[in-house]
């Protein structure tokens, strides 16, 4: 494989002790033969692609061009088995989309016939007893994290799920510890549960230029759905809280990827596109965690009797000074809402002293960067817990792009968006998980269906009659009342907000003047909620 840069200086061709090696320790059993050609290669250009992240460096931080240095120009030449498969121009446009979309980067793919192609090693693991004696119910991608550990806690130690964690190795710090907590949930599953499947990507002896690691997943997803289709799988979980696949900056300045996308509905949709055509049957990837946010993970993982393991988990991303120091930074996006979160739970016993190199709350911060960093999560914080519906929409876009992204037609999830802000306003409650809404009357105007589908709506969101909150407040209507016509007027309104939905459900929100959150006045109530 050879890939070069215009921002580079590595050389086209490299020496012996700087090619790319794969060593997978484990991938599965026997199956091992009947590894298809398309897999194969979908693991080599994907460590290919994985590797040149790291060796190209991006712009400066300092740079005063940030945004188009950013980006970098690339183009891979590599050798297939199925040439084929890789030239047709379906797989070529999806492999493109979603590694641009990942990286912002400019990637060019050419490929070449494999005229001596190598056959995965017998060391791979596949004759592992313990691959042996599993069989899956899921595969999940286990990075080590807060995320992916709720995940291996709610489905296999809570619910009894068979799972193959499989984990992606780039730091010997960070895989002892990765290492240490697989073994911690081994200890607490039954025989034949858990298989741990780690692998190691390496390098040769070239250092790495670039740390963003934006095209890092590409590589985990590949792994994950080598596994996947190894065992008859069709889908490979990520486990990511909602406001980190959503890719919602935590400042105007942090824009494009230098938010991660590593779980971007998108990625999700355009990763499991790219491997059913290289399969040529459908496959997907799902991030059951897209409605949670950081603070709900860390309960998760109480709830499920393993909060003791939450300190044996690494967020930060910091990963070379973590493996120097063996402590967390604590002034790095994920460590702040690393700290938040936990300490938003109640649960900041369960991180021992010394898990930070300075704690967010009460060490020092020299660093300017640290502190902007930390006053942005801050403002970040004010500004929700301050915003109207109509704010939120207007100021993170993002939500309404990922509508078509997520399981559902985009309709569908407009839908439950609009009716989760409005029980959520009704009820006095969180919106989106954690926006915190003053309690109001609501008016839920559904022009396109009946009362069968607002009730089943309700129940989505509030399964059991039990969990259901007073929705007093709330009024449901499908038809259009006389008042609708004076919804753009302005004078005395009361409602705090009214959501109309007409059209293949799409949403009108009416602000009044007064509070910003209003609507049009209601003289008299109609139908119950969820009637």
């Amino acid at each position: 494989m050879i890939f070069s840069s215009r921002s580079s200086s590595t050389s086209p061709t490299a020496p012996h002790d700087r090619q790319v090696k794969l060593d997978a320790e484990r991938i599965s059993l026997q199956l091992v033969d009947e590894l298809p050609d398309a897999l194969a290669d979908a693991l080599e250009v994907a460590t290919y692609v994985f590797v040149a992240d790291r060796l190209i460096r991006r712009g400066s931080n300092a740079s005063r061009r940030i945004g188009s240095d950013w980006q970098r120009r690339i183009r891979f030449r590599i050798p297939v088995r199925r040439l084929d498969l890789w030239t047709r121009d379906d797989v070529g446009e999806a492999l493109t989309d979603l590694l641009t979309f990942l990286s912002e980067d400019r990637l060019v793919f050419e490929f070449s016939r494999a005229t001596r192609p190598v056959a995965p090693e017998p060391s791979l693991g596949f004759r592992d007893r313990a691959a042996q004696k599993i069989r899956p119910d899921q595969v999940i991608l286990f990075s080590g994290g807060l995320d992916s550990l709720a995940g291996v806690c709610e489905a296999v130690v809570g619910a009894g799920n068979s799972a193959i964690l499989v984990t992606h190795k780039s730091s010997k710090t960070i895989a002892s510890r990765q290492d240490a907590l697989a073994e911690a949930l081994a200890s607490r599953t039954r025989s034949g549960q858990l298989l741990y499947a780690p692998l190691w990507v390496q390098r040769g002896a070239i250092k790495p230029m670039e740390h963003s690691q934006r095209l890092r997943s590409f590589l985990f997803a590949t792994l994950g759905m080598t596994y996947a289709r190894m065992f008859g799988l069709d889908t490979v979980h990520f486990y990511e809280n909602g406001i980190t696949s959503f890719n919602l900056p935590i400042a105007e300045h942090v824009v494009g990827t230098r938010a991660s996308r590593t779980t971007h509905p998108r990625v999700l949709n355009r990763v499991g596109r790219l491997f059913s055509l290289l399969l040529d049957k459908p496959v997907a990837f799902s991030n059951p965690y897209v409605w949670m946010t950081k603070r709900d993970i860390v309960e998760t993982i109480e709830a499920n009797g393993c909060g003791d393991l939450i300190a044996q988990t690494v967020s930060c991303a910091h990963v070379r000074d973590y493996s120097f120091n063996g402590t967390q930074c604590g002034s790095c996006s994920q460590c702040v809402e690393r700290r938040v979160a936990i300490v938003g739970a109640g649960l900041s016993l369960r991180e021992p002293p010394g898990t930070y190199r300075s704690d967010l709350f009460t060490g020092p911060h020299e660093s300017g960067q640290e502190l902007t960093m930390i006053e942005a999560h801050i403002q970040r914080a004010w500004s929700l817990t301050g915003m109207t519906r109509a704010d939120f929409l207007a100021s993170y876009g993002q939500s309404f792009r990922c509508l078509r992204e997520l399981d559902g037609s985009p309709e569908e999830n407009a839908s439950r968006m609009a009716m989760d802000w409005a029980i959520a306003v009704a009820c006095g409650g969180f919106a989106m998980g954690s926006i915190s809404c003053d309690q109001g009357d609501v008016l839920y105007v559904d022009l396109e269906n009946g009362h069968r589908r607002i009730k089943n709506r309700i129940n989505t969101l509030f399964p059991g009659e039990q969990n259901r909150p007073d929705l007093g407040r709330l009024e449901c209507s499908t038809s259009r009342p006389a008042r609708i016509a004076r919804c753009f007027s302005f004078k005395a309104l009361n409602d705090r907000l009214i959501v109309i939905e007409f059209l293949r459900f799409r949403c009108s929100f009416k602000a009044s003047r007064r509070n910003r959150t209003g609507g049009i006045r209601r003289p008299s109530r109609g139908a119950a909620p969820g009637q």
